[in-house]
Formats: C-alpha cells, sequence, structure tokens
C-alpha cells in the first residue's frame, strides 16, 4: 500500500505554523485579540492537529480499524504538543508551561472524543 502523501499534508502544513508561533520569541508575537484567551486557544490549536492527523491516518489506512488511526494520532499529537512546549524553554521570553501543555492534552482528548464519535467504523 503506498502512501499519499496529500492525506497529511493539511497535518504537516498545521504543524510548521504551530512550531513557527510557539518557537517565536516572545517579542515577536503579534497581540491579536483571537488569542487573548490563551488556554483555549492552545485547547483548539492542538485539537485541530489531533483531527488533521486521525483524517490523515484514517484516509491512509481505510481498510484497517479506526482505533489505530485515533491512537497514532493521539500519541503524535502529545508527544509535539511536549516537544514545542519544552522547546520554548530555549527561546528568548518564552517557558515551559505546564498549564499550556494541560490545555494541550484537554484539547487534544476532546478532539479524539468527537473524532471517536463521527468516525464509527
Amino acid at each position: 500500500q503506498s502512501t499519499k502523501l496529500y492525506y497529511y499534508l493539511p497535518s504537516i502544513i498545521w504543524m510548521v505554523i504551530l512550531a513557527f508561533l510557539m518557537l517565536l520569541p516572545s517579542e515577536n508575537i503579534p497581540d491579536v485579540k483571537v488569542f487573548s484567551y490563551d488556554k483555549l486557544g492552545h485547547l483548539v490549536v492542538f485539537a485541530l492537529l489531533f483531527l488533521l492527523l486521525a483524517w490523515g491516518f484514517t484516509k491512509q489506512n481505510q481498510n484497517e480499524s479506526g482505533n489505530k488511526s485515533k491512537y497514532l494520532a493521539l500519541t503524535i499529537s502529545i508527544v509535539y504538543s511536549f516537544t514545542l512546549e519544552f522547546l520554548q524553554k530555549f527561546v528568548p521570553g518564552r517557558m515551559f508551561d505546564l498549564y499550556d501543555l494541560i490545555a494541550n492534552t484537554t484539547g487534544i482528548v476532546v478532539a479524539l472524543i468527537i473524532f471517536s464519535v463521527f468516525n464509527k467504523k
């Protein structure tokens, strides 16, 4: 079975955008009103990451159980979230924030539940 990269392209693009935004030095972060609810923003962007990954894995592995796709997306999302949060320790003006990590993980779990409800295979 050949890998169809276009199934993963939305999640790859989103991961690059997240890395760029989360690893900007604090003085370069634009003051945007949409992101004034910091933890809600973390929740939403990582929920979206999980959904994009789960969609890509499900499309790629249509003949397999949806559970494999969900748990692979879950693992990658959580590891990526932790990695970005950890890397912020090395960015001027940024720091590792446990509450951001909790918000990220909460968003991923909420997305897992939503995906499970709407993707019964």
